[in-house]
């Protein structure tokens, strides 16, 4: 990785010498992206620059943006240049452009051009080619601190520029986040590793989109929609407690968020009792064009910035008059990425076949097999070789009553082996749940099962850009497990590139697709080239062990 950033900075270097006519000495290179949140956040990333001059370029990173200046330091924020730590080269702006060969000592200022606003300045040694961190953290009340470290260092405990919120208005009133470089004189200055997170509580809420096809709820259906859960408010011993939900619904031609109802149950709750429900009528005032009844649960009181919601189990269910009884079952599937755990379970001296029960320390239902390796020493058995996965009940497949197990090679006999392996955490509770008499008629036995995985794998995915590697995959899940039908690659590509991803390697690019039924059979695994449409019953799903091949190059 190293020479592959020397042999850039290198091509860049011969580039702008190449371009170094005094027209251009002074262009004003800018990264600008949207930000929906400017303060109470904190924004941390590495720079570095090869600028030599006597005085130093400045270089800013500011919120509040306006989209229509492309000014480097428009907005609100902080901006460095190189320094040896003897004069004042670190400063807070607002707004206004600090002179190109502005010049501070302890007893004078040069100021031949530009303005002098900076609010505050600070000294601290920035040398040339050294990779340097930074934390800049804008208070709710838009007070700043300023953190600068060498980043082969520890972050030190004190900033160094603490500065509280501004007297008066800001005088930028944007929705942008940048960086930008004023007056480079062609010098370079490099970003890396921009991460902004919020640094104070954020109200939950969540929402929730069920699929009403008019096949399954024709205009004119009753229907009931339900949420199970509860809500807190704050930290023990003062929480409150507290869930409310809300529909969508279009009166007079907009949409809006209609309550539905609230709870005050606790953790403590009997689970049935936490129930909040709403009795309608389908048509185009609740379904949305893309054929989706929107329900949205947040805790209630949002009186502090600690909240958290906890859902049992969300329905659209078709409503059933009373005392009507209904014979025969019914296969419950169920698509909640969220709650694929991975686990890990130690067996002891194989000695063949080893079930996959509760008794042998396995939760389930099953979802699927990630790795099976000797214990201690991490070295992974092939499958369908070493051992095959063996399905149980082909009627209870990937529900809790199934009790799969695995068949090992006979030659491995007495191995102590690790089976990491992915389980549905609301197995059981939502089976106990579709079994209660709310849901279970006279004669009938309703079955919970996963719905059936089509694993999207990222077997290569090599980038650059200001996104890191966990930012990468955090987005592609959510992508991933949102898509309802077909999974697209100019889908894929263009997600990356509006969230920070500057380049990708489209020859290594490498994605591929594995179907799976509901009789737990795997296809074999296809490439992604334009896009993949779904089977109806099965879902796309994926996570960090089917994204080893995503790298930064």
């Amino acid at each position: 990785m190293a020479d592959q950033v020397k042999q850039y900075k290198d091509f860049v270097a011969q580039v702008t010498d190449r371009l170094a006519l005094p027209a251009i000495e002074n262009y004003y290179p800018m990264a600008d992206r949207p930000l929906a949140k400017h303060n109470g956040i904190e924004i941390t990333g590495n720079f570095e620059t090869d600028d030599d001059t006597t005085t130093g370029r400045l270089s800013y990173v500011t919120v509040l943006r306006d989209v229509n200046t492309l000014d480097p330091a428009n907005g609100y924020g902080f901006a460095w240049m190189k320094g040896d730590g003897s004069l004042y080269n670190v400063y807070l702006v607002d707004n206004s452009p600090l002179a190109n060969d502005l010049f501070i000592s302890n007893t004078f200022v040069i100021n031949e051009n530009g303005e002098n606003t900076w609010k505050a300045a600070a000294k601290y040694e920035i040398l040339v080619n050294t990779i340097y961190s930074f934390k800049m953290m804008v208070g709710e009340d838009y007070s700043l601190s300023l953190y600068i470290w060498p980043a082969n260092q520890a972050q030190p405990v004190t900033p160094l520029l603490n500065v509280g919120a501004p007297l008066g208005a800001l005088s930028s009133i944007g929705d942008r986040f940048g960086i930008g470089v004023m007056g480079t004189n062609n010098c370079q200055w490099w970003y890396d590793d921009i991460v902004i997170t919020s640094t104070v509580g954020i109200h939950t809420a969540v929402l929730y989109r069920l699929k009403a096809r008019p096949s399954n709820f024709p205009v004119g259906t009753s229907a009931t929609l339900n949420f199970y859960g509860y809500g807190i408010d704050g930290d023990s011993p003062n929480q409150l407690f507290g869930a409310t939900a809300f529909i969508r619904t279009l009166t007079s031609g907009v949409w809006n968020w209609v309550e539905m109802g609230s709870n005050t149950s606790t953790n403590a709750s009997d689970r049935m009792t936490t129930k909040i429900s709403k009795e309608f009528t389908i048509g185009p005032e609740y379904i949305s064009d893309d054929e989706f009844v929107d329900m949205l649960t947040t805790t209630t009181y949002a009186t502090t910035s600690v909240t958290d919601l906890t859902t049992y189990y969300v329905s659209l269910e078709e409503t059933i008059g009373s005392g009507v009884h209904v014979g025969g079952c019914a296969d419950i599937y169920v698509n909640d990425p969220s709650k694929i755990v991975v686990a890990e379970q130690t067996i002891n001296n194989i000695t063949g076949i080893v079930e996959l029960s509760a008794a042998n320390g396995f939760l389930g239902p099953i979802h699927s097999i990630i790795d099976i390796q000797i214990a201690m020493v991490g070295d992974s058995f092939i499958p369908n070789q070493d051992w095959v996965y063996v399905p149980g009940d082909i009627s209870n497949a990937l529900s809790i009553y199934e009790y799969p197990y695995i068949s090992f090679n006979p030659t491995l006999s007495n191995y102590k082996v690790k089976v990491i392996y992915r389980y549905y955490q609301n197995g059981d509770p939502i089976q106990t749940l579709m079994e209660s008499d709310i849901y279970r008629y006279s004669g009938t036995s309703n079955v919970v099962k996963i719905m059936p995985p089509v694993f999207v794998r990222f077997n290569s995915i090599q980038f650059r850009g200001s996104i890191t590697d966990s930012s990468i995959r955090k987005l592609l899940k959510d992508y991933v497990h949102s898509l309802t039908d077909t999974i697209s690659l100019n889908e894929i590509i263009n997600l990356l590139y509006l969230n920070g991803v500057t380049y990708i390697d489209i020859p290594s690019l490498d994605i591929g697709i594995i179907e799976t039924d509901y009789l737990r059979q795997a296809q074999d695994e296809v490439t992604l080239v334009t896009t993949y449409t779904k089977p109806a019953l099965s879902a796309f799903f994926t996570d960090n062990y089917e994204m080893v091949g995503i790298g930064r190059i």
